[in-house]
């Protein structure tokens, strides 16, 4: 396949109707990013998105793939071959979704078996050391905290980030209690300012957090505008947080590192902003 053939075809029947890149993407659920990459010759659209690309376009895949239309005397061979198209689509796109499920799963396993063995070690040390469970306790509601975190994104993909962030939302609070309580039990130093700091910097980390999610599901298709006003947002948070800070140590811990990140998340916005400007103005 001549790809570079493909995207110039692409590109030829979108104009033909009138559509943007963007125009484009939308109705595909992609990014206009992946639509320039391919009229660009660049890459090729991938095999599930073919019949729906096809159907936009109003041409076969088999068309699609041949980078020109058929003529007249080649149409009535058309519909046999998109057939056997469209089936060998459907055919590769379960193998590969079948291959990808295994490879999740088998790093799900993997993880969990690792954690599993994480939490046998430091109970057998605690336990050999002490003849009690002690020091172990953190390391092991850690390494609970995080399985939660991490197993949705492992087994799940992009379709994970919800529930990890869902999990992180309910467990995070009750986390910082039990690590408070645990502390406390083995007599070991602690500040009892952790909680109140703890929850209420958790609390709006975790806010942040869902806004941030919220932001790239509804700009999929402007992740520099996506990530330019995370950045911006991200200024008042982190003052918000040393606010807190300030409020519980009675002491204030700003210095010139504070303003050096503002600044820093400031660029950060106006450098995504204007690559976002530069890329609507090239479509």
């Amino acid at each position: 396949m001549n790809n570079v053939k493909i995207g110039a075809f692409i590109a030829q029947l979108r104009k033909a109707k009138n559509m943007t890149q963007k125009d484009l993407a939308e109705k595909l659920n992609i990014t206009d990013k992946a639509v320039s990459k391919w009229e660009r010759g660049i890459s090729l659209p991938d095999i599930t998105i073919l019949p729906d690309l096809s159907d936009i376009l109003e041409i076969t895949v088999t068309e699609l793939l041949n980078g020109e239309k058929e003529n007249d005397e080649e149409d009535s061979c058309s519909e046999n071959s998109d057939e056997t198209v469209l089936a060998a689509i459907r055919y590769a796109d379960g193998e590969v979704k079948k291959k990808t499920k295994d490879i999740k799963i088998i790093c799900t396993v993997s993880i969990t078996i690792a954690f599993i063995i994480g939490i046998i070690s430091c109970s057998i040390c605690d336990w050999a050391i002490n003849n009690n469970f002690t020091w172990s306790l953190l390391p092991i509601s850690s390494i609970v905290y995080a399985w939660f975190l991490v197993i949705p994104v492992t087994l799940m993909g992009k379709k994970g980030v919800l529930p990890s962030i869902a999990f992180l939302s309910v467990l995070t609070i009750p986390f910082l209690l039990i690590l408070y309580k645990i502390i406390k039990f083995n007599d070991l130093a602690v500040n009892d300012l952790m909680v109140p700091i703890g929850i209420k910097t958790s609390i709006v980390s975790i806010i942040y957090i869902w806004i941030v999610y919220f932001l790239f599901h509804i700009y999929r298709t402007k992740k520099f505008l996506a990530a330019s006003i995370t950045c911006l947002i991200a200024v008042p948070v982190m003052f918000l947080i040393n606010f807190i800070v300030d409020y519980y140590i009675e002491k204030s811990i700003y210095d010139v590192w504070d303003i050096l990140n503002y600044l820093i998340f400031i660029i950060l916005a106006v450098i995504f902003e204007y690559i976002n400007i530069k890329r609507k103005r090239n479509q």
